[in-house]
């Protein structure tokens, strides 16, 4: 790998510590988050497959056992629990493509893998599931890039209907009870996600965003804030809260969709980057991944160290 300087915003334009209710995010998000079909997409009519993944060894390893017990992977990195409007069984199976270091887009067969990405999910006492997974890695299908997402369907009196509704569920940053209006998913009342590990395909740490700034074929990096002054990096892209010409402008200049995005806003409680990453997969860009510290933690507490060890890039 070639050597490669990173260069942060220099320090004269940072300004002093943000007020926190300096950035405005966005509030209106997408209403494609919950669906449902009874169609089998073209890429399993090739193989030949069901719809749902009766062939696995996970899944048959659970209906051994009658799918009685709440079951996730031992990967689980990521939490998605949701309150839905709509009324499902007890339990659902659940399962999703698999989690992946690597930003290039496969196809679905390679992401779902083995399947092992697997779980059973079992109502609480407050009406909610909580979905224990690995962050399941976008997929692309001809010319489609579709979303990371879980699939899921009902179990009921142990079993699993031969014709049962396949549902399927947005894994993408979201959170905040109240977030969603009829309109924009009328079956969900609440949805939450979160990240249960540090080893997280989705939600990325710092090193890794360093790391991926440093690679030979680095993602693109959007600054989800209200001017370019929080940018970590010079040559970020600046798409701000609730401009649709800054999103429009990207659109036209970034036609390759496959490409991998590093999104960020500029504190960990702010949703203008989750909402961005939401945006964009609107308009077809759905390999992303979100760096939830936000600008301020490196630019003042990660950079105050790099400038002490003397390796801060003017």
């Amino acid at each position: 790998m070639s050597t490669k300087r990173v260069v942060f915003k220099n320090k004269s334009s940072i300004r002093t510590k943000r007020n926190n209710n300096i950035c405005v995010s966005c509030t209106d998000i997408s209403d494609k988050i919950y669906g449902y079909s009874n169609s089998i997409g073209d890429w399993l009519k090739e193989l030949d497959r069901d719809p749902i993944p009766r062939h696995s060894f996970t899944f048959k390893q659970l209906k051994l056992n009658d799918f009685n017990d709440v079951y996730y992977p031992i990967t689980a990195d990521l939490e998605v629990t949701v309150t839905f409007n709509k009324k499902h069984s007890n339990k659902l199976l659940y399962w999703a493509a698999r989690s992946s270091n690597d930003t290039t887009i496969v196809g679905a067969e390679m992401a779902y893998d083995d399947y092992q990405n697997m779980g059973i999910v079992e109502i609480n006492k407050s009406g909610s599931y909580s979905f224990k997974l690995e962050s399941p890695r976008p997929y692309v299908t001809k010319d489609k890039v579709w979303p990371r997402h879980l699939h899921f369907v009902e179990i009921k009196n142990n079993q699993i209907d031969k014709d049962a509704i396949v549902y399927t569920l947005l894994t993408l940053p979201i959170r905040k009870e109240g977030l969603l209006t009829p309109t924009e998913s009328p079956n969900i009342k609440s949805i939450c996600t979160r990240p249960i590990s540090i080893l997280n395909n989705l939600y990325i740490d710092t090193g890794r965003l360093i790391n991926l700034k440093l690679s030979d074929n680095p993602p693109i990096f959007i600054c989800a804030a209200k001017d370019s002054s929080y940018k970590i990096f010079s040559d970020d892209k600046l798409i701000r809260p609730n401009n649709i010409q800054d999103m429009e402008n990207f659109v036209k200049k970034t036609s390759n969709n496959n490409k991998a995005i590093v999104v960020y806003c500029v504190k960990e409680e702010c949703d203008a980057g989750i909402n961005t990453i939401l945006k964009l997969s609107n308009y077809g860009y759905n390999n992303t991944f979100y760096y939830s510290r936000g600008s301020d933690y490196i630019l003042f507490d990660v950079l105050t160290k790099f400038s002490e060890a003397g390796t801060y890039g003017d």
